[in-house]
């Protein structure tokens, strides 16, 4: 094994001066652990942007429904609702919601059948945190 003076290499690979030269090279700095990080950084500013600004569906209310004749749970989730929201998601919170009744087990909605509809709001995710339960 050759030592770092004898192969003409400086100690930690920075220098490539010569044996008997008394000549003192400044290594170069490396940038890819700064830019490493900077990328790190933006890339969790972007996370916690996307997790606090983005908007997600709140039950604030419900309103109580009788269902009319011929209703489906189509034309309710079409009446009741957001427009930001899938009309299936819509269909399935209302079932969720309404376990006592017949649409909870796959059913169809009967006339005369009373339904509590969801009110929903989208509302920022950071809102939704520390929003306080009443």
């Amino acid at each position: 094994m050759m030592s770092a003076a004898k192969n003409g290499k400086s100690p930690g690979g920075c220098g490539n001066s010569q044996p008997g030269q008394n000549v003192r090279k400044v290594c170069e700095p490396s940038y890819a652990p700064i830019i490493a990080c900077i990328t790190a950084a933006f890339i969790i500013e972007l996370c916690l942007l996307w997790f606090f600004f983005s908007s997600v569906p709140v039950i604030t209310t419900y309103v109580p429904y009788t269902v009319q004749r011929n209703d489906t749970l189509w034309d309710i989730a079409k009446k009741f609702a957001p427009e930001e929201m899938d009309l299936r998601e819509y269909i399935q919170i209302l079932q969720e919601e309404n376990k006592d009744s017949g649409i909870s087990k796959g059913m169809p909605v009967g006339s005369g059948e009373y339904l509590m509809l969801p009110m929903i709001e989208y509302r920022q995710r950071g809102q939704v945190l520390w929003q306080k339960n009443d």
